[in-house]
């Protein structure tokens, strides 16, 4: 019996957990909005409960789009059209799914009205959209906020998870996976300022035509919070996808630290020079930022005023602190010239003034008249001219400005700047020539580098025009890029010269850069000694022409004042074969400085088999460098060469120092060697 009450009681429990959750907790499904789990999410910090009602079909679900409500799945429901909220609805999914049957349908359209998507399950999905137009899962014309449940398994031509079009998109959890989109935004296109990204994930969508998997940014987006943006594909390239960004910035708060690997941004090459990264507040420094992104793009990001940048552009401007150098984000295909403002006169065209009446002919560069006159808004710098001219009667204005007539020639002077109007009247077809006389930017030439050479530079105002070339057929495909103006001065310096003992004789003040200083002063004069006199012999470092401050020392030559000494070495008069023996010459001092020339002179004979060899040595003991060497002859005309370095026979300057001081001449020693036996 209570083997079968057991069986009994299990049969029932399994029963009753086959039955839907709905059955039980119809009346009592409550939680706050964020989902079963309360999430500081939001415009709530607290939990606030709120109690949803059941939809079991479509019908029931419609209903509560239109008319408002919070709302349930108690069950999956199939829908064949899409559900259209214009009211202000709260779905929880409830971990079911909402699926799309029919063939070209999305499966939610905000149209104009207000979506809160939640789930208190795990699962709540909605999915089988499948348009050929924008926002296969969600179409949003309206406001759209997701706290949870799953965008999945949505097709369309553009937005294949979400399309954003109407007052915003907030995004605080859920998941947006596995959609895809024909062209651009795999999982979400954004086509209006106010989407955020505070959570949830974007992750595996793909987009075929572009690199758009998980985002595609018509318009900036704000990133905060712990968001997972990654595995986005771009139909079968590799890597990953995950942002597409064009002329629009991404934008980041303060607590923004995604979740997950960097998020990849493509960047549009033909939206360059644009922000890429900015801080959503005042005062978040977005340098902590950059490395939660990687970016592809054949340009470099650059950082400037607070935000980066994807381009090229001008990263540092030209001052006079930094020797007028532009710094630039990279020197790709660049090209530079600088231009300096100057008194100019120029024919204007129609790039110089909007016109509003009458017509350019470029051939003739000259305005026509129409039927209308001739009327046009022409920026002028205050002290132009602007000459106005015809072959044929005309009336001419400039409003704002005074004007002297000669005949049919106008001329216009102004005395601030400004748009100034023209106005012309004459017969139609009557051609005006207007010409502008002022100040204005002209290359100059040679100065094609980012550095301004100022070595022979004249004063005046200067800018920097830098072009990138992007290398298409197109020429407005160029970057372009201008500097700040910048007034160049041709700097001064002061010269400072000075005796050999550091007494000032002479300052000049005011010398011009890039010119040679001149000594005016008398000739330095430095003091004899008891061994030297002293000739002033020019200025250290020498002189050339000035790019600072600078002191210039007087130098001088020492003169001495001895008389140059000549020492006579003789060799013994008989001198046995093979026998070494040694002579000095003493008193001999050399300076390290000094050099010595040894003369020989000689009109003995010696027998060649005596093998006499000379060499001499200086009180070290080192052999004398460049020892001029003679031969010595012998009978019958044989030469026997002196040896320098040989040990038979030296002479040896001896230690002892009979002349000492600074030396500057010629030793010169005289040599005579007699023998027993004279060579025949």
């Amino acid at each position: 019996m209570k083997k079968r009450i057991l069986s009994f009681l299990l049969a029932f429990v399994l029963i009753c957990l086959m039955l839907p959750t709905t059955a039980f907790a119809a009346d009592s499904h409550t939680h706050c909005i964020c989902g079963k789990t309360h999430k500081n999410v939001g415009d709530h910090d607290a939990e606030v409960s709120t109690t949803f009602t059941a939809v079991t079909d479509q019908n029931g679900l419609q209903n509560a789009a239109t008319n408002g409500g919070s709302v349930y799945l108690a069950n999956d429901i199939t829908i064949n059209a899409a559900i259209t909220v214009t009211g202000e609805l709260t779905l929880c999914l409830n971990g079911y799914t909402l699926k799309n049957t029919a063939s070209n349908t999305r499966v939610i359209h905000i149209d104009g009205g207000t979506l809160n998507l939640t789930d208190c399950g795990s699962t709540g999905t909605i999915t089988g959209g499948s348009i050929t137009g924008n926002g296969g899962g969600v179409y949003n014309q309206g406001t759209f906020a997701m706290y949870g449940g799953k965008i999945s398994g949505n097709t369309a031509n553009i937005g294949g998870g979400v399309y954003v079009l109407g007052d915003g998109f907030i995004m605080y959890g859920g998941e947006i996976s596995n959609n895809t989109a024909k062209y651009n935004g795999g999982g979400v296109y954004n086509a209006r300022l106010n989407t955020i990204i505070a959570g949830g994930s974007i992750k595996n969508n793909t987009a075929n035509d572009s690199p758009s998997g998980g985002i595609y940014m018509n318009q900036s987006i704000t990133l905060s919070g712990s968001p997972v943006i990654s595995g986005n594909k771009y139909g079968s390239n590799d890597g990953s996808f995950d942002i597409y960004k064009n002329y629009t910035a991404i934008l980041v708060t303060e607590d923004f630290a995604p979740t997950g690997s960097p998020i990849t941004v493509f960047v549009d090459p033909s939206y360059n020079d644009r922000v890429f990264l900015e801080a959503a507040d005042s005062g978040v420094d977005i340098e902590k930022y950059i490395g939660y992104f990687d970016y592809v793009s054949e340009f470099p990001l650059y950082k400037k005023d607070g935000k980066y940048y994807a381009g090229f552009a001008i990263v540092e401007e030209p001052t006079g602190e930094n020797n007028y150098t532009v710094k630039v984000n990279s020197d790709k295909d660049l090209s530079c010239q600088w231009y300096k403002k100057g008194l100019v006169s120029k024919v204007l065209t129609d790039r110089d003034m909007y016109l509003m009446d009458g017509e350019y002919d470029p051939i003739s560069q000259s305005f026509t008249i129409s039927d209308w006159g001739l009327t046009g808004d022409i920026l002028l710098n205050a002290g132009d001219q602007l000459i106005v001219s015809s072959q044929s009667e005309i009336d001419a204005e400039l409003m704002g400005a005074d004007a002297e007539r000669d005949g049919n020639t106008y001329t216009f002077t102004v005395t601030s700047t400004d748009d100034y109007r023209l106005r012309v009247v004459g017969d139609s077809g009557a051609s005006v020539k207007l010409t502008k006389n002022g100040s204005d930017f002209v290359e100059v030439e040679g100065q094609t580098e980012l550095t301004l050479d100022t070595s022979n530079l004249e004063e005046g105002e200067y800018q920097c025009k830098l072009v990138w070339d992007r290398g298409t057929d197109d020429p407005y495909d160029d970057i372009e890029a201008w500097s700040e103006i910048v007034s160049y001065t041709i700097p001064t310096y002061t010269v400072t010269w000075k005796n050999h003992d550091g007494t000032v004789l002479e300052t000049d003040t005011g010398v011009v850069h890039g010119t040679t200083p001149t000594y005016n002063g008398a000739t330095p004069q430095k003091a004899e000694d008891e061994n030297f006199t002293y000739t002033f012999n020019g200025w250290s470092p020498a002189l050339e022409a000035v790019t600072g401050d600078v002191e210039y020392v007087a130098q001088f030559t020492a003169v001495s004042k001895r008389v140059d000494p000549t020492y006579t070495v003789t060799i013994p008069a008989a001198v046995t074969e093979g026998e070494s023996f040694q002579v000095s010459a003493t008193g001999v001092v050399l300076n390290t400085d000094q050099t010595l020339t040894v003369t020989l002179q000689s009109d003995f004979k010696l027998r060649n088999e005596q093998g006499v060899e000379f060499g001499f040595k200086i009180n070290d003991g080192a052999i004398v460098n460049n020892t001029q060497l003679i031969s010595v002859t012998g009978n019958g005309d044989k030469n026997t060469p002196l040896a320098k370095d040989s040990e038979a026979l030296r002479i040896q300057v001896a230690e002892e120092a009979k002349y000492s001081g600074a030396y500057t001449g010629t030793i010169t020693f005289i040599i005579a060697v007699n023998t027993a036996e004279q060579t025949q």
